[in-house]
């Protein structure tokens, strides 16, 4: 891949996510202009939409792939804490996608893999087998077939999220990742 064309992905995502950003701003504008009630029954609606457990770490850190602190000390956007076990504390599911497209991303661009396979040996240490079966089967391709992550990116993080978390992220946070995988 290019230096061009990496840098073209790159902004892509930015605009994006600058794009998805404003979108959530104009909704929490309008939110705010809401009745008090309509206000409390919307919050509800949202709340037992997303997530319903909180007892799970991606839950709480507003991780979904439980993505670990980086070695050298640097935080991603968005980061507030790590857990006790090394995971990043993210301040919203935002910036907690964002850190999980751009670890996906790095490991299509910068590491050239392209399998299930590759990405879950990538990924974790423990329970590789499962998860690259899991992976496969949600992504319908074998284990260690040919994929373009970038393309499947929305697909991935969803399949990567579940089993992570064992919630099924709603598709409306994908939207950002399905533009990009678009492309």
């Amino acid at each position: 891949m290019t230096w061009k064309t990496l840098c073209h992905i790159s902004t892509l995502v930015l605009v994006l996510v600058f794009s998805y950003t404003v979108t959530l701003h104009f909704k929490l504008e309008a939110f705010a202009s809401q009745p008090h009630e309509e206000k409390v029954a919307a919050k509800k609606e949202v709340k037992e939409e997303f997530i319903k457990t909180e007892d799970i770490l991606a839950i709480q850190n507003k991780n979904p792939m439980n993505i670990k602190a980086l070695a050298n000390g640097d935080k991603w956007k968005g980061q507030i804490g790590v857990d006790k076990f090394g995971h990043v504390i993210f301040e919203s599911w935002e910036f907690g996608l964002r850190a999980s497209a751009m670890v996906l991303k790095n490991y299509a661009i910068k590491h050239k893999i392209n399998t299930v396979e590759g990405v879950v040996k990538r990924f974790c240490v423990g329970n590789q087998k499962q998860y690259a079966d899991f992976l496969a089967k949600r992504l319908g391709v074998k284990p260690q077939e040919k994929f373009c992550i970038i393309k499947r990116m929305p697909e991935l993080l969803q399949a990567m999220a579940k089993f992570e978390s064992g919630h099924e992220f709603p598709a409306k946070y994908m939207v950002a990742y399905d533009l990009l995988a678009a492309i």
